[in-house]
């Protein structure tokens, strides 16, 4: 708080926004819902003044975040649609992959199977395109993948074989381990994924 009060008497408003992510983060894997959103609703406010394209992106996947938690997947779906028009630049695939996998999640939740695993497909390609996890951000996008792929193999999806959908599922729990090896707040979200496939195999008791 006190170094954004610093940058907001500079004017600094490109420091404030990286501060103010920093903050995002940190109420957002504390499981602190009401303080996550009020942190990324600043955010989002902050950058669409400014105007920077980074901070728009950031700001906009952010607060779909929040408001996916809370079940406003319309919203949601919006402004995730909307950080990936904003990627751009070196951190190009850092910030596309998590916006596109939470986009995969939008749409699972939303009963769109097709353009859920549309967007899971993509979010893989992504990962497994990058030699190795660079950003911790990068979780929502393996976990999203990992979870929208499960729901097609363990429901049966009829667009997708079972061969396929076992081959895509192995893939994307490879790219959550790799995540979880360098990120170890990725353990969680691993194990959760991890249970819900010994689970839909009939292993219960490793689940």
């Amino acid at each position: 708080a006190a170094c954004q009060q610093t940058y907001d008497s500079l004017k600094d408003d490109t420091n404030w926004c990286n501060a103010q992510v920093v903050r995002y983060w940190l109420e957002h894997y504390r499981g602190s819902p009401g303080a996550a959103h009020t942190a990324a609703v600043a955010l989002y406010e902050r950058a669409a003044v400014t105007g920077h394209k980074q901070h728009r992106g950031w700001g906009a996947r952010c607060l779909a975040l929040e408001l996916l938690r809370q079940g406003d997947l319309r919203e949601a779906r919006d402004l995730l649609e909307r950080a990936i028009e904003l990627v751009s630049g070196p951190s190009k695939r850092v910030d596309l992959i998590p916006a596109v996998g939470a986009l995969a999640v939008t749409h699972l939740r939303a009963g769109d199977r097709g353009r859920a695993l549309e967007a899971a497909d993509r979010a893989l390609e992504l990962i497994e395109e990058s030699k190795s996890p660079t950003s911790h951000s990068l979780l929502e996008g393996c976990s999203g993948a990992a979870e929208v792929l499960l729901a097609a193999q363990a429901e049966k999806w009829p667009m997708r074989t079972d061969r396929a959908a076992t081959w895509a599922v192995r893939r994307a729990m490879r790219a959550l381990g790799r995540y979880k090896a360098v990120f170890p707040i990725g353990k969680a979200r691993h194990d959760l994924w991890q249970g819900d496939l010994h689970k839909s195999q009939g292993r219960d008791e490793q689940a």
